[in-house]
C-alpha cells in the first residue's frame, strides 16, 4: 500500500512530526475532494477545500470566484466528503 494522502496514517504521521497529539489543531488545505479532502475527512482532520484547484470547472467556476454554496454543498454530498470550509484561492 502507498503512504500519502487519501490514508489516514498520512495525518497521524504529521501530527506526530509536530509533536500534536490533537487533531482539532490541524487543518488539510488542499483542491482534490478524491485526496486532500477524503484523507482529511478519514483521518478526523478539518478540511479546506481550494476552488480554484482541479475542481473548479467541476464547481462552475473561474479562478478566484467564490462557490455558490449550494452548488458546493450538492457536489460535496455527491462525492460523501464533508469541509469545514472553502475558499477560492490560497496565497502561501
Amino acid at each position: 500500500r502507498s503512504f500519502g494522502k487519501p490514508y489516514p496514517e498520512t495525518y497521524d504521521a504529521c501530527l506526530t512530526l509536530m509533536g500534536l497529539a490533537d487533531k482539532a489543531r490541524l487543518i488539510a488545505i488542499g483542491d482534490s475532494f478524491a485526496t486532500d479532502i477524503a484523507g482529511a475527512n478519514a483521518a478526523g482532520v478539518d478540511a479546506v477545500l481550494v476552488t480554484s484547484g482541479i475542481h473548479g470547472a467541476e464547481l462552475g467556476l473561474a479562478y478566484g470566484e467564490v462557490p455558490d454554496g449550494a452548488r458546493l454543498k450538492a457536489v460535496c454530498d455527491a462525492k460523501g466528503v464533508r469541509l469545514k470550509a472553502a475558499v477560492p484561492t490560497l496565497v502561501w
